[in-house]
């Protein structure tokens, strides 16, 4: 078990391969302990067992930040506009660019315009690189609250093996 743990650490910490490899190379590897005839190992059982939890609890959490204000109404995981934009957001709402519609796009033609001067880190500015940031670890901390309620909540342990290692 303590080498399944230290997979999922190493996997979803220190690597920079994009969440849905991550995710994709983490199920390979725990599916290494829950093949047919290494299963009746206690390490294979906890193995197959997480391998499940993942998957409800990345099912769980898809579900949750994947409908209409998914993110806005939850308060861990909203997305804000980046500290070091809201003057600039002041200014475009200054300017006549409202909320909604447009804003985004108008947002990125400005930025395309500031890439021009030298002195000016622009990629402090992208703002969709910070919404794609923003969005991987709200829903990478909404997977890890399922993850903790499969292991608190038995309601939660929706198969009989999360059931039985889960339990114990």
């Amino acid at each position: 078990m303590h080498r399944v743990v230290v997979l999922l650490s190493t996997l979803v910490l220190g690597s920079a391969v994009p969440a849905s490899a991550q995710l994709d190379q983490i199920l390979k590897e725990i599916d290494t302990y829950s093949r047919p005839g290494v299963g009746t190992s206690p390490d294979a059982k906890v193995g197959a067992a997480l391998k499940q939890a993942l998957q409800a609890g990345t099912e769980n959490a898809v579900k949750l930040t994947g409908r209409t204000d998914g993110y806005y109404t939850n308060q861990a995981i909203k997305i804000l506009m980046p500290e070091r934009l809201r003057a600039v957001e002041k200014g475009l709402r200054t300017a006549g660019y409202g909320g909604e519609v447009g804003t985004a796009r108008q947002y990125n033609e400005l930025l395309g315009q500031a890439k021009a001067i030298p002195f000016l880190k622009t990629e402090n500015y992208d703002l969709d690189r910070y919404v794609v940031g923003k969005a991987l670890d709200g829903l990478f901390h909404v997977v890890g609250d399922e993850e903790r309620k499969i292991r608190s909540d038995p309601a939660a342990r929706v198969t009989s093996l999360m059931k039985e290692v889960f339990g114990k």
